[in-house]
């Protein structure tokens, strides 16, 4: 997995303007009671949590063991969660051991598809659920009269910073080569018009002055982008789908 390019308050942040689409998230998930969870990629822990206080044991894991220790701190009395830090191609769990899994923005960051999709394949019982939440970076937009400056930015995310996040239009055919089945698929879109919010979701100023730096992005170019602070949240925007594909593990 590529270096993480997030931080603790970078997640929380997200928890909240995300939070119509995890609520879908868990109603799809259609959890019950004494369900075995495994939340791969559970960051901060917080979905985790919520699905424990429905009556589930959860698996919580992630590759970063700064995650885990702010996960643990969701493991509220009575709840049966256990956070444990682990790669996602390896999972420390039997075969056939899990109802359901949850990857929520992880495959972006994946390099071996087929390595984590192999190994959610062994820990799903037959019939298992999985469920992946990933950005279509594909899909984002600032709506710039300047296209050539919104392409520069926006290839610079999808093939410098998350240099794997294209693949992710390609989930569906994943699924199909290693013995899912996909139910559904949705796209979530998000609108947001506060520059600071997108900035710091997107990482965009940095973007902008990485490029600039390497003399891709003219003064001129920089200079708009900048100006875009100055603008209005009726007039700055930036647009962005969150898909959402569900599959069983065939029998």
């Amino acid at each position: 997995m590529a270096k993480p390019l997030y931080d603790i308050p970078y997640l929380e942040k997200l928890q909240v303007l995300l939070a119509a689409l995890k609520q879908r998230s868990l109603e799809l998930l259609e959890i019950k009671k004494g369900d075995v969870i495994a939340d791969i990629g559970c960051g901060t822990g917080a979905d985790a949590a919520a699905i424990a206080k429905m009556g589930a044991k959860v698996y919580g894991f992630d590759h970063n063991p700064e995650m885990i220790t702010a996960s643990k701190q969701q493991k509220a009395e009575g709840l049966n969660i256990e956070f444990i830090q682990s790669d996602a191609a390896n999972i420390p769990l039997p075969s056939g051991s899990v109802d359901k899994i949850l990857f929520d923005r992880v495959f972006q960051h994946l390099d071996d598809y087929n390595a984590v999709l192999q190994e959610a394949y062994r820990i799903l019982k037959p019939g298992g659920q999985l469920q992946i939440i990933d950005p279509d970076h594909f899909s984002f937009t600032l709506f710039l009269a300047d296209i050539e400056l919104e392409r520069k930015l926006l290839d610079n995310i999808s093939y410098k910073r998350i240099p794997n996040s294209y693949r992710v239009r390609q989930i569906p055919q994943f699924l199909e080569k290693n013995g899912f089945k996909t139910q559904l698929t949705e796209i979530h879109n998000y609108l947001v018009k506060d520059y600071n919010l997108a900035t710091s979701i997107i990482r965009f100023e940095k973007v902008v002055n990485e490029e600039y730096a390497e003399g891709n992005i003219r003064e001129e170019e920089l200079n708009n982008w900048y100006s875009l602070k100055a603008q209005s949240s009726e007039s700055f925007n930036f647009s962005m789908n969150m898909m959402m594909f569900s599959a069983i593990k065939n029998a």
